[in-house]
């Protein structure tokens, strides 16, 4: 969300992927294997670690959030094209929308 959507930065930067992977899992989704790509590339990672980046993006993300106005997050995403969702909807999609999609796994894991 902060790399991506705010920062208008390449997806493969903000998915710490390199270019050629970020062309080869561009077409899929989290239902059609991101997810899984993912799990895969991080599964080893220290929980702690995990934890510890998460909060710390969250935080970063909270105060970028801070800063965008309300036409921002009512106008469009992609601005030329006016029927794409609005902004508004992709933060919450790529927050607290996303979060409760994982969230009891989240807590499974790390109870």
């Amino acid at each position: 969300m902060l790399v991506h959507h705010l920062q208008g930065r390449s997806f493969a930067e903000a998915a710490n992927m390199d270019e050629a992977t970020a062309a080869a899992t561009e077409q899929m989704t989290a239902e059609t294997g991101l997810n899984d790509f993912f799990y895969q590339r991080d599964r080893e990672r220290p929980l702690a670690q995990v934890l510890a980046d998460f909060q710390q993006a969250h935080q970063r993300l909270l105060a970028a959030l801070a800063g965008v106005d309300e036409a921002r997050l009512m106008a469009p995403r992609h601005p030329d094209d006016p029927n794409s969702e609005l902004f508004i909807q992709t933060v919450i999609s790529d927050t607290y929308g996303h979060y409760r999609q994982h969230q009891q796994i989240i807590r499974a894991l790390t109870a």
